[in-house]
């Protein structure tokens, strides 16, 4: 089964611009315990350290929000009503905190919510149909890509520490398929894909964000690289 990863749009006529949020508000030190960026799980914390985070004046609030910096970068900042529809779905993997977004230039606050996952949900995957490979550069910089024989989760772990130890920079999912029954499955997290980690949704779960009109967001068929999505 293919699911749909989520990805911040880059359609300008939504989002203003790319990406909507270059800076935070950061009132104390990064490397304080209980900065955001260094806590696995919110609930093992009283207090937790959220800069607000700054939107660019051109940019617009939209229910999805980019925002590569640090302490967000593998998390989903998203709105109070997106917020509220996937929490009818949500288990107890997932965490949340509120984190205030400041439009630059203009003022205005906004209230979001910075996603969490405790654990990634590998279980779901169907490492049968699915293609992992690794990756590294030669001597001249050139990519170079080797497709591993992988069908199970441990045999994936096995690899993690062997082909690195062969050279390797990274070893991820490269084409990703779901167990059967993940149907009406909300939103999962996983480990070790294209770019270390990500969010995936069923595609009963994408249709009814597209329902809903939730903006802000892309989605990739989990079965292609990005790439050949962007080629399309």
């Amino acid at each position: 089964m293919v699911g749909y990863r989520l990805n911040h749009s880059f359609d300008i006529k939504e989002v203003g611009k790319y990406p909507q949020c270059k800076t935070a508000d950061y009132k104390s030190s990064i490397h304080d315990d209980s900065f955001i960026g260094n806590v696995t799980n919110f609930c093992e914390h009283q207090e937790i350290i959220v800069p607000d985070l700054i939107l660019t004046k051109s940019a617009k609030p939209t229910d999805l929000i980019s925002a590569p910096i640090l302490g967000y970068n593998k998390k989903l900042i998203i709105s109070e009503r997106f917020f509220e529809f996937i929490s009818e779905f949500a288990d107890e993997n997932l965490e949340s905190l509120t984190v205030k977004v400041i439009h630059e230039g203009i003022g205005q606050t906004y209230n979001y919510v910075v996603l969490n996952f405790k654990g990634d949900q590998s279980n779901i995957i169907d490492f049968t149909k699915s293609e992992v490979v690794a990756e590294k550069r030669d001597q001249n910089r050139r990519l170079e890509l080797e497709t591993l024989n992988i069908k199970t989760i441990r045999e994936l772990q096995t690899a993690l520490y062997t082909m690195k130890s062969k050279g390797y920079d990274s070893i991820y999912i490269n084409r990703l398929f779901f167990k059967n029954d993940i149907t009406d499955l909300s939103l999962f997290y996983l480990t070790n894909v294209y770019g270390y980690a990500g969010y995936f949704v069923s595609e009963n779960m994408r249709n009814q964000f597209m329902k809903h009109n939730f903006t802000g967001i892309s989605y990739i068929p989990s079965h292609l690289t990005l790439q050949e999505w962007m080629q399309q």
